[in-house]
């Protein structure tokens, strides 16, 4: 986003929020701004800065960066609800909540309102917030429900475990007997269109009713007051010291946080564009799934689920969920019916299987296709073509899979129907093996993604892996990328290299062609094979193709994937492992930043990589094994030519850790090495490994 686009977004956010336009803003010093899906800075503004806003005039970035700070607490405040009241609302906009007509009014929902916890991955304590909708039914978003599910429609793959729903996290609230958790029994529902999910739970408390879901159109209630409840979780893409102005500091616990709902807006939800309801209260990460609720009626009026910055938040509008059959058919609290809608019928019938409903004659006629055309279509009386892909010749040899023509690499630069990396992908979704944990300078040092997906503010989601950059070397912490050997492709041949720029990270937070050349290679971190698998050679040639992006490149010496007995033969290995015996297995990959680094026309090229591989065992428990990788040699001498100059090492996962400051959670506790006793410990300190020579030396 340019400096204007940024100045004109911030202008009509700031006359939104201001009851009297712009001409009513005072600026008082060090004020700070609300998340709300609108960057929180904290910087003195200027009156000279807002008066060139005014008059249309360009801003320079630091004059942006004083104007971001007055969106002030008092204009969207959060307040804490403890024993399900809330606190006083001392801002002037908002005395009026004070009102006990409202108390009343707003009060009696907050039991029904909870944090989704996620036993299964420590490293993520809590998922988001769900409010329950009917009978044992909570409703939360789409994409909080794929952190312990798989599937979309009504038939869902629940990880059985994965979730538990606690009621009472509020400020001052000792840490929940787990007793008193109620536990998710199933996903009901994922929907295609909207980011909504259902979720069977067992054992609710009385007190904890399904709450009352509106049916009326949020066109009509523009300006409208609304208050969000939830749970907002510290966001790191944004400064800390001015989370704790706005929020304090202490964050997942339940907040009311008023505002008021704009006009409805397209935005992109997973494979559609959505109209959804938009308001401003402010916002944080743990908010998704929080209960958007209208204050004047005391009914849920949204589910909200995404912000963007400097433009709005944005809700499921429950109009328009009444609106779908099959989810009134789930028995949801809605007052009162509206009429129905085929809208999102398409979006059914992709995940469904199903035949999308439509008027048929009493005649069909199937026209012939042209020859090698690929296609067929059919009269019903609209006219529908079915793609049946390309025509292929049949393979002469017996046992034998014909590869596909060679590809050329074409890249889809919407990025909302990336899926990223699944923590959940062994063991059939009850193995969980989360991301690697960055510290807090690492997280200080990380891109953010612009448009961020449903993982972490700095994930870099793509087909079947994820990327997190490290935008002071330009270059991924790590990458993680899923292999599925059962559903493996063959591609062929690859005709050439196509790399692009990820334009979801700032183009100067890359390293692009303009460097690579003799003697560097751009070396792919996820191998192009990797995470080319999938139902489909067009699913598996997407996934193939997202590995050329220079976010998933690092410098490598030409001479640095040769030869059986280097990194490549150690990638092959785990690849074929992998679809010889149709297992699953996971791979993070990534540089160790050292400081001595040496440095090649402003580039500091690290001198060695690792790898940790995650695997289920014969009797199902997890595996581990990490590796190492040095061109430290061949750095130091460039026109070296001896095939061992790289040398890779089975190492400990523990000791990985301590090179790149990562953690790898439980990884580190089913080390192969550990397992088989292949490493002493002298003085306390291991034993330096030999260098692998043959693939019989990998101990998985």
């Amino acid at each position: 986003m340019d400096l204007d686009e940024r100045a004109k977004r911030l202008k009509a956010m700031l006359t939104q929020v201001a009851k009297d336009g712009l001409e009513s803003i005072s600026l008082p010093q060090s004020q700070v701004g609300l998340e709300g899906g609108f960057e929180a800075l904290e910087i003195d503004p200027t009156a000279s800065a807002l008066e060139k806003l005014k008059l249309g005039k360009s801003l320079t970035s630091d004059e942006l960066f004083g104007l971001e700070a007055i969106v002030l607490p008092d204009k969207r405040p959060v307040v804490f609800i403890k024993a399900n009241a809330y606190e006083t609302v001392p801002m002037d906009d908002w005395k009026h909540l004070n009102a006990p007509e409202i108390h009343q009014r707003l009060e009696p929902l907050f039991p029904s309102i909870g944090r989704l916890e996620l036993p299964l991955t420590p490293n993520i304590p809590y998922g988001g917030t769900g409010f329950v909708v009917g009978p044992n039914l909570m409703m939360t978003n789409r994409h909080v429900a794929k952190l312990f599910s798989d599937g979309v429609g009504t038939h869902v793959r629940f990880h059985a475990g994965g979730s538990l729903v606690d009621f009472r996290r509020e400020n001052g609230m000792p840490e929940p007997d787990p007793g008193t958790l109620i536990r998710v029994t199933d996903v009901v529902m994922v929907h295609p269109f909207w980011d909504m999910a259902l979720l069977r739970m067992e054992g609710l408390p009385a007190t904890a009713r399904p709450l009352p879901l509106s049916v009326t159109d949020p066109n009509g209630m523009v300006d409208q007051d609304v208050v969000v409840v939830g749970y907002p979780a510290q966001d790191f893409r944004n400064d800390a010291d001015v989370q704790k102005r706005v929020f304090g500091t202490i964050f997942g616990v339940k907040r009311m946080q008023p505002g008021k709902i704009r006009g409805r807006a397209k935005v992109r939800s997973f494979e559609s564009e959505v109209m959804a309801m938009t308001h401003d209260s402010s916002t944080l990460g743990g908010n998704s799934g929080s209960a958007v609720i209208d204050v004047k009626t005391g009914t849920i009026i949204g589910l909200h689920f995404a912000g963007v910055y400097l433009e709005a938040n944005y809700a499921v509008p429950t109009f328009e969920l009444a609106r779908d059959s099959r989810v009134v058919d789930a028995a949801l609290n809605f007052q009162g019916t509206v009429d129905g809608t085929s809208e999102w019928a398409a979006a059914w019938a992709r995940t469904e299987g199903e035949t999308m409903s439509q008027p048929v004659q009493n005649s069909v006629t199937l026209s012939k296709p042209a020859e090698d055309s690929g296609s067929v279509t059919w009269t019903i009386p609209l006219q529908v073509t079915v793609r049946l892909g390309t025509p292929t010749t049949a393979a002469t040899t017996t046992g034998s899979v014909a590869p596909a023509a060679q590809e050329k690499v074409e890249i889809d630069t919407d990025y909302s129907k990336r899926e990223g990396y699944n923590p959940n992908f062994l063991g059939g979704g009850k193995l969980s093996v989360p991301l690697p944990v960055l510290t807090t300078t690492q997280v200080k040092a990380a891109a953010i993604n612009n448009e961020p997906g449903t993982g972490a503010p700095y994930e870099l989601q793509y087909h079947h892996y994820s990327v997190v950059m490290n935008k002071q070397r330009r270059l991924a912490f790590f990458t993680a990328v899923n292999i599925d050997g059962t559903q493996e492709q063959n591609l062929g041949k690859r005709e050439q290299d196509r790399w692009i720029f990820d334009h979801r990270v700032d183009k100067s937070l890359q390293i692009g062609n303009e460097w690579y050349g003799k003697p560097f290679d751009r070396g792919h971190l996820v191998r192009r094979l990797d995470p080319a698998w999938g139902r489909s050679v067009a699913i598996a040639k997407s996934a193939n193709d997202d590995t050329f992006h220079f976010t998933n490149c690092s410098p490598q010496h030409s001479r640095f994937n040769q030869g059986k007995a280097l990194w490549q033969g150690l990638e092959n290995y785990l690849l074929d492992n992998a679809n010889k015996n149709d297992r699953r297995i996971t791979i993070f990959t990534g540089p160790i930043f050292g400081k001595d680094d040496p440095d090649f026309s402003g580039v500091q090229v690290p001198t060695r990589f690792w790898k940790v591989v995650a695997f289920v065992r014969d009797d199902g428990s997890l595996g581990s094994a990490g590796f190492l990788v040095s061109q430290e040699d061949l750095l130091a001498a460039l026109e070296s030519t001896a095939e061992d100059a790289a040398k890779t090492f089975q190492v400990r996962v523990s000791q990985i850790e301590k090179l790149t400051q990562l953690d790898f959670g439980t990884l580190r506790k089913f080390d192969s090495l550990d397992k088989d006793g292949l490493l002493e410990a002298v003085a306390g300190e291991e034993a330096p490994p030999a260098a692998l020579t043959a693939n019989e030396q990998i101990r998985l």
